[in-house]
């Protein structure tokens, strides 16, 4: 139970870090946009939408066990549209932070992979994932401006759209909002 506990104090203590001296608000994707995405859009493994049947985000299969995480790139065309004064020109040392979660139940459970500092849109996952397994997975963006360390929101699906406000509102993310896969069955299946 301390295990559990101290966990929950590290996230605590790092949402508030983030919300009051990291995070830098960008446009908003507007709701009527109809982008299925808040922040950073995933390329691989790509967001397939809600199922029929269980309202749910869907996980696509991917086939390798060492994925290589393909993502929007920051600032986005719409930061750069919506810069009206020069706020982007300010920016420099963009780099990406990712993290992978194992899941348990249809939602992240295990913290088993962070990379911070990545240099492009883009990372191979340098650990093989277990076979037939669901995992969460987000990004966000680091850079600075006005010389101080500043970071985006974290990546994450717009679906499932619960009642109330917009999920790309959140300075978190909602627990079935995570972007999601699962792997092969076996070893290069």
């Amino acid at each position: 139970m301390r295990e559990a506990f101290e966990k929950g104090y590290a996230e605590i203590a790092e949402a508030a870090i983030d919300k009051m001296f990291l995070l830098y608000v960008f446009k908003v994707d507007s709701m009527w946009s109809g982008e299925t995405h808040c922040m950073l859009k995933p390329f691989f493994p790509e967001l397939l939408g809600i199922g029929f049947f269980s309202h749910q985000l869907r996980f696509p299969r991917i086939d390798t066990l060492q994925p290589t995480f393909k993502w929007e790139s920051f600032p986005r065309e719409k930061d750069r549209e919506a810069d009206q004064v020069g706020i982007l020109n300010k920016i420099s040392n963009i780099t990406y932070e990712l993290r992978v979660w194992k899941g348990k139940n249809g939602a992240p459970d295990e913290l088993i992979y962070t990379r911070q500092g990545l240099p492009v849109s883009e990372h191979t996952v340098e650990i093989a994932l277990e076979p037939s397994t669901e995992y969460f997975w987000t990004v966000r963006a680091n850079f600075n401006l006005g010389g101080l360390r500043r970071v985006t929101k974290w990546s994450h699906s717009r679906l499932p759209w619960p009642p109330g406000p917009d999920p790309c509102l959140d300075n978190s993310i909602p627990l079935y909002h995570y972007y999601r896969f699962m792997t092969p069955s076996q070893r290069g299946d």
